[in-house]
């Protein structure tokens, strides 16, 4: 009983961690296409760029658009690496040229070999 709750216990973490990875790049890639469609649409109603041609709107609400999502998914390509070591409850095992190295068992993974991260990756 107390072997099946170990494994409920490990698998029911490891749900929650990639629940909270995923999530929260998921949440901050949206953040930023949000932002970026909003900040498209504002230049266009509050400024004088209404007075431009529909393409020309058009255009600058796409390009605002793309920047917007663009900077949502390198924000999180830039805080996912800080999440990753924290959801997996990553210990730091050393140092590799100066740059942290991080080690976490994973109890589902085949062979039961331990997840190495280096610098959270």
């Amino acid at each position: 009983m107390e072997a099946l709750k170990d494994v409920l216990h490990s698998r029911l973490r490891n749900q929650i961690s990639n629940m909270i990875l995923f999530g929260s790049v998921i949440a901050l890639t949206a953040t930023g296409l949000v932002a970026g469609t909003t900040s498209g649409v504002l230049l266009i109603g509050r400024t004088s760029a209404h007075e431009w041609l529909p393409v020309f709107q058009l255009l600058s609400v796409v390009l605002l658009t793309v920047a917007g999502l663009s900077a949502g998914v390198l924000a999180s390509l830039f805080v996912s690496p800080l999440i990753l070591r924290h959801a997996f409850f990553a210990k730091k095992i050393g140092d590799w040229n100066g740059i942290a190295i991080y080690s976490a068992a994973d109890e589902d993974l085949p062979g039961r070999h331990p997840n190495v991260f280096v610098s959270g990756f």
